[in-house]
């Protein structure tokens, strides 16, 4: 029942938060550019991951950091069915990506938010965003980690409007600085989501609409450390560890900026224990009692590497992640979502050999 008039009051929320897109252009598309994320270790680590590299998920955050990425990666991301009072809403991501050189990577990725078979507002099909990425990144000087998105965005609206399919880039650098002599590194990244100020357009019988695409600046720094040596395997760390702390703005509105900060404890490079926090300032319409004006919450999660290039000889590693999180309300009125689960799979293919001492 409570399920129910969910349903129902949704669409008029909806309407109320149409009149002040206007002035709060974080709200529109806000599901998919501030929903779930492409990677279940980001969601446990507060959803930080602006300083990190050498993961193809990082397309969703800072496009340098697919520069580290080994010489061939597959990953994939879902978020089962659930996102507040859509009951069958889920988003994917899938990609794969291509170490060609030192000086050029490439990848192709595609992630999705579709809000299932739910009608709202007179929808006469399932509306969905879709984000199909081309990156390309390079490292030109050492250290020094630069990446470029194209993206393609498929804007489906359900209610018998035009879709609108929008090009827009994002931009980002990370700096690398090794400090060998304490086993320890710094990272420093920084970038921006649709640094071109791409737009879509919302396409009716009645009129046209322009709709600015968000543009998302983030900022992070990450240090690492690592102990002692694996037996038979003297690249392997027996223990390492990785704070992160990151900013978040967005730049075409007067609302939504965040600082995060996770955690993440590595055991012989086989199991990760991962913790994190996140407090976002929001919009809350002028209604204080009804809405909130942030987000807060802690996470947490883990991974599990199966080191297959020491198990059977290939040059194969498979990363699974998981993550199982709170929803933390926009509303004041309804605060009892269910629990949502994350994961990712990651397989690399050109493992550094096994080296005995």
């Amino acid at each position: 029942m409570r399920k129910r008039l969910h349903i129902l009051l949704l669409p008029a929320l909806l309407l109320y938060a149409a009149l002040c897109i206007a002035q709060n252009k974080e709200f529109y598309l806000r599901d998919f550019h501030f929903g779930r994320l492409p990677s279940a270790r980001a969601e446990a680590l507060g959803k930080a991951y602006a300083a990190i590299d050498g993961d193809l998920s990082c397309v969703q955050f800072n496009p340098a950091g697919i520069a580290r990425i080994q010489r061939l990666e597959f990953n994939t991301a879902q978020a089962p069915p659930g996102y507040y009072a859509l009951t069958k809403a889920y988003y994917s991501f899938y990609a794969g990506g291509w170490r060609i050189s030192r000086y050029l990577q490439v990848g192709l990725s595609q992630f999705m938010y579709n809000s299932g078979n739910e009608q709202v507002l007179g929808q006469v099909t399932t509306p969905y965003q879709q984000r199909n990425t081309l990156t390309i990144s390079s490292e030109p000087l050492r250290n020094l980690l630069v990446g470029v998105n194209v993206n393609y965005l498929v804007f489906q609206p359900g209610n018998g409007d035009k879709v609108s399919r929008p090009v827009y880039i994002d931009a980002g650098l990370i700096k690398k600085i090794p400090l060998p002599a304490i086993r320890s590194s710094i990272s420093i990244g920084s970038s921006i989501t649709n640094i071109s100020k791409g737009s879509l357009t919302t396409t009716s019988a009645i009129a046209s609409i322009k709709r600015d695409i968000p543009v998302i600046w983030r900022s992070g720094i990450s240090y690492q450390w690592q102990y002692g040596r694996a037996f038979l395997l003297d690249t392997v760390p027996i223990v390492k560890l990785l704070g992160q702390v990151e900013w978040q703005k967005l730049l075409n509105s007067a609302y939504r900026r965040a600082i995060r900060w996770g955690a993440e404890a590595q055991l012989y490079n086989l199991l990760a224990l991962r913790c994190g926090y996140y407090h976002e300032t929001i919009y809350n319409f002028g209604f204080p009692d009804a809405n909130n004006n942030k987000l807060v919450s802690f996470t947490y999660g883990l991974g599990l590497q199966l080191p297959l290039h020491l198990l059977t000889g290939l040059p194969v590693n498979i990363n699974i992640d998981y993550a199982r999180l709170p929803q933390i309300s926009y509303s004041r009125v309804f605060t009892d979502w269910p629990k949502f689960t994350s994961y990712s799979v990651r397989l690399n293919y050109a493992v550094a050999k096994k080296r005995r001492r």
